[in-house]
C-alpha cells in the first residue's frame, strides 16, 4: 500500500485584475476541479512531470516591467476566440528570431 504523501503549503500571488478572469477559468474548469488550490496543484504537478523551462513566462520574470507587459497582455487577450498580437505570439517570435542566429 502507497504511504500518504505529507502536504506542504506554498503561497504565490496574482495581480488583482487577473482575479475575476482566473476566477472564470477555474470556474470552467470545474469538471476536473473542486477548486483553485487543485488547479494550481495540477499546474505545478504537470511542470514538475515535464521539466522544461519556461520559454514563454519565464524570461518575463526577469523584471517587474516585463512582468507587468505580460499581465497586461494576458489580461487584454482573455476570452478573445484569436489572440493577434498577443504576449505569447511575440514571445514565440523572438524565441525563433534566437533561433535563426
Amino acid at each position: 500500500m502507497t504511504q500518504r504523501l505529507k502536504r506542504i503549503t506554498k503561497r504565490c500571488s496574482i495581480p488583482g485584475e487577473a482575479g475575476p478572469i482566473f476566477d472564470d477559468y477555474v470556474h470552467r474548469l470545474r469538471h476536473f476541479y473542486a477548486n483553485e488550490g487543485e488547479f494550481i496543484e495540477s499546474v505545478i504537478a504537470y511542470a514538475l512531470w515535464c521539466e522544461k523551462e519556461h520559454h514563454l513566462t519565464g524570461p518575463s520574470f526577469n523584471s517587474r516591467e516585463a512582468r507587468r507587459k505580460m499581465w497586461d497582455e494576458i489580461i487584454a487577450d482573455y476570452g478573445k476566440p484569436k489572440k493577434i498580437g498577443s504576449f505569447f505570439e511575440h514571445c514565440l517570435e523572438e524565441i525563433a528570431e534566437r533561433n535563426k542566429r
